[in-house]
């Protein structure tokens, strides 16, 4: 990497051009002063300005990486619900009244045994989700099967509740990335000890009815898939921890 001006080299030339001859007059003397006092501050100030940066941080990932990440995904979000909403309206099955997705979202909470101890153990637990989800939590529930309709052979069908097979796609991708997203930094020790220390990180208390709809719709996915792929745990503890905020 390129270094700044040499201190030692610089002020020598300083010094230098100050104790020239005897016999150049003063007032070039001076003016020659007045450049190798320049020449030395210039020197230090780049020695200053130019120190190496401190290493990172080896503790892990930053809050404000998290920030950026949540910022970088808006459009995705946006596109997310949009899609999510319209699947909604499509939606046969839905409880009659004015409520809307986000509303039973609100009322709804996770299971209670999720996040599992044992995470490998997801793909089985799913297919008896139904026996622990009630209320809002059974509606949204069904909700995501009908997004994720479990069926023999697994991924033989795809809802158009969003209108095409084209949008249940690009649905399916906006939200696997936002479920890894969520699950990566519900993962962070770090993040874990704020949500525990403030009582509810300002963060995943904003995005809880998200969290939540991720979880349902992961849930009808894995059995959609019959992937036997483990479950997020991360997405899971998030929820976890709103749940016990509003307990």
């Amino acid at each position: 990497m390129q270094r700044g001006p040499d201190l030692k080299f610089w002020s020598g030339v300083g010094l230098a051009l100050v104790s020239l001859a005897p016999g150049i007059s003063d007032a070039i003397r001076t003016i020659l002063a007045l450049i190798g006092g320049a020449l030395i501050v210039v020197s230090i100030v780049f020695a200053i300005v130019r120190r190496p940066s401190p290493a990172p941080s080896p503790s892990g990932p930053r809050r404000t990486d998290w920030e950026e990440q949540l910022h970088e995904h808006r459009l995705d979000r946006r596109e997310f619900n949009r899609l999510l909403k319209a699947a909604f309206a499509n939606w046969s099955m839905k409880p009659t009244g004015d409520r809307s997705l986000e509303d039973i979202a609100r009322g709804s909470q996770i299971p209670t045994d999720l996040p599992l101890t044992d995470n490998s153990k997801f793909p089985h637990w799913a297919w008896a989700a139904e026996e622990r989800c009630t209320g809002d939590a059974a509606i949204l529930l069904q909700f995501a099967s009908a997004i994720y309709p479990a069926v023999t052979p697994p991924m033989a069908v795809k809802s158009q509740l969003m209108g095409s097979t084209g949008e249940f796609d690009r649905f399916d991708t906006i939200r696997i990335e936002l479920a890894k997203f969520w699950d990566y930094w519900g993962r962070q020790v770090p993040i874990d000890r704020v949500i525990t220390e403030q009582k509810g990180d300002p963060i995943v208390r904003a995005f809880a009815s998200e969290i939540k709809l991720l979880t349902f719709l992961e849930i009808a996915r894995v059995r959609w898939a019959d992937s036997g792929l483990p479950g997020k745990s991360g997405l899971f503890r998030l929820g976890r921890r709103n749940a016990e905020m509003d307990a």
